[in-house]
């Protein structure tokens, strides 16, 4: 069964009992205890949930928290606070794996296949790959309310190729940004490959 709208994965999340009240991980900021509903294809995602490392090769569908006007947008990103090698090597971390602006709220949701306008994803998603051997790392996404008309991405924010993906400083660029967190969840997963 494909989650399609935000009810269905509001509905699941709340049957099994999967509201936390942080949603985000231990020492991330920025934090916060609004939840943002988000599924890798059937698979729902809650705060600290094993992900298998296949179920992350599409963008996940996220369901936004509350509607807002017509005229309002979000914006959306994820990170792996672990690179390139887990606990033992967190020295790229926080490593930027995709940054989505100008997504309309009137969407209640966008799926994996959710079609922007091109100039819209300032960094293409990309999936998790974590090295082999390095343990599970912590994926967080987050939603922020975009300022509408006036958004622009900061100065210091504006190259997005694979190098300036490393070291991203997620609060640091909501502060510059002058965004305000709509909602977020976080998972785990791991490349299980033997060395």
């Amino acid at each position: 069964m494909k989650l399609s709208t935000c009810s269905s994965l509001l509905a699941l999340l709340v049957s099994h009992g999967r509201l936390a009240c942080c949603q985000t991980p231990p020492g991330f900021s920025p934090s916060t205890n609004k939840a943002l509903y988000a599924s890798f294809d059937n698979l729902e995602i809650t705060p600290g949930k094993h992900v298998p490392l296949a179920d992350t090769a599409v963008s996940p569908s996220i369901c936004f928290p509350g509607c807002g006007p017509p005229q309002d947008t979000h914006l959306v990103l994820m990170v792996d606070l672990d690179a390139p090698d887990g606990a033992a090597n967190r020295s790229l971390s926080p490593l930027l794996h995709w940054l989505q602006q100008s997504i309309p709220a009137r969407l209640p949701a966008i799926s994996s296949n959710f079609s922007a306008p091109a100039d819209t994803a300032v960094a293409p998603y990309y999936m998790p790959q974590p090295p082999p051997g390095s343990g599970p790392h912590r994926y967080v996404i987050l939603a922020f309310d975009q300022p509408q008309k006036t958004f622009r991405l900061p100065a210091n924010f504006t190259q997005f190729s694979n190098t300036y993906r490393f070291n991203f400083d997620v609060a640091k660029f909501a502060e510059e940004a002058k965004l305000t967190v709509a909602g977020a969840t976080w998972f785990m997963t791991q490349n299980t490959t033997k060395v």
